[in-house]
């Protein structure tokens, strides 16, 4: 069986909804060059810039051992330089982190349509305060914790004698752990929004996720009920902000999808004026006018119904004849984007200006929001018939 060849919108249609023009492979590849050339050339300046207080970094990471290691050691003579060397490498890269994200930002930026730079652009704060209360929270808790945990299991017989580079190592590990995991609220966030674990399934479940708490807190702190409760508490409350968050982007997506009200629903809510044909007859009849039994046209034509209002937030797709005529009619509602726009160029395609509103319903700062799975599109009044016998027909072609 054929399959429709409006199936998928050509590479072509796609740029309508870019900001920039497409580019060849040459020219991306140049510009994620001149990207890495860019951060690499900044991490190097900001390392040059630090090496004059490599002595102060180093003696910010091993403080939290000193309240359970007096003296930490080396077995090479190269070892501390190369130690404090690499604490530049990273101090360097922390302060100039942000031109770095901006260059990264510049090469990805122009794939992104304008909903997911919106979020993007949300959620990009929230990811780095998060990952910076993640780093307070190892440099402050977890790591003096764990190190009185481990000490524990020494004896009298044995002698502590913990390198430098292997301590380095053990921070290292805590401070990358601790601030990926308070990316939590950030996954949750994504997962139900994409409908993958529905927030009702983990909110019904909180003594589940309290029980998994419980045994990651035992397993990485100190066998006391104190320190369980200074690591569990953290993580339970990352968990309840994250369906906190969760519900709040719902409600909002909710409020965007209804809209403002239109005029046409405004004044429907209304009663309508009472109307009296006999007392209109009786005064016709006095005039001297004959009384008809038939509606004129002009009672046809407001007795019908108003036609909805455009929203005003809403806006057509732009590329399309149909948006300058101003007398445009709905032939159809497509379930999803992708849908809407194989519609409208299988109609252009037979000759029929054809426009989409309502992809974008709520600006932000100038910016529209796509609105997810929904596009309705318009033709002018004299090809409604033709459009909808069209679409008809695409919706009824089989796919192989």
């Amino acid at each position: 069986m054929s399959r429709s060849p409006m199936a998928n919108p050509t590479p072509s249609d796609e740029p309508r909804r870019l900001n920039d023009p497409p580019k060849t492979i040459v020219e991306h590849l140049d510009d994620l060059r001149t990207c890495l050339l860019h951060s690499i050339v900044a991490i190097a300046l900001g390392a040059v810039a630090a090496l004059p207080f490599q002595e102060l970094w180093l003696r910010l990471l091993v403080h939290p051992v000193r309240a359970s290691v007096e003296h930490l050691t080396f077995l090479s003579p190269t070892e501390p330089f190369l130690i404090q060397l690499k604490l530049s490498l990273v101090a360097g890269f922390i302060v100039v982190l942000p031109y770095v994200a901006h260059q990264i930002w510049r090469f990805v930026s122009p794939a992104l349509y304008d909903h997911e730079k919106h979020w993007v652009n949300r959620l990009w704060g929230a990811s780095v305060g998060l990952f910076v209360a993640g780093l307070l929270f190892a440099y402050f808790v977890m790591i003096p914790l764990s190190l009185r945990f481990f000490m524990q299991f020494r004896s009298d017989f044995l002698v502590d004698q913990i390198t430098l580079k292997n301590y380095i190592g053990f921070a290292s590990f805590w401070l990358i752990a601790s601030g990926l995991v308070f990316q939590t609220p950030l996954v949750l966030i994504f997962l139900m929004k994409t409908g993958i674990v529905p927030r009702d399934t983990l909110a019904r479940n909180r003594r589940v996720m309290i029980v998994i708490i419980a045994i990651i807190a035992a397993v990485f702190s100190p066998p006391d009920i104190f320190t369980m409760f200074l690591m569990g508490v953290p993580l339970y409350l990352l968990f309840e902000a994250s369906l906190w968050f969760a519900a709040g982007i719902t409600q909002q997506d909710k409020e965007e999808h209804a809209g403002p009200p239109t005029p046409a629903s405004s004044s429907s809510s209304a009663p309508p004026p009472p109307v009296e044909p006999a007392t209109s007859a009786a005064s016709a009849s006095a005039a001297g006018a004959p009384a008809s039994a038939e509606p004129s046209a002009q009672d046809n034509c407001a007795a019908e119904p108003a036609a909805p209002a455009v929203e005003e937030t809403a806006r057509a797709q732009p590329g399309s004849g149909a948006a300058d005529d101003g007398n445009l009619v709905s032939v159809a509602l497509a379930a999803s984007e992708q849908q809407a726009i194989e519609w409208q160029t299988y109609l252009e395609s037979a000759g029929i200006s054809c426009a989409i509103r309502s992809f974008y319903d709520k600006a932000y700062d100038g910016v529209y929001v796509a609105r997810e799975g929904f596009g309705e599109l318009l033709v002018a009044a004299h090809d409604a018939d033709d459009a909808r016998a069209l679409i008809e027909q695409l919706k009824n072609t089989p796919e192989a």
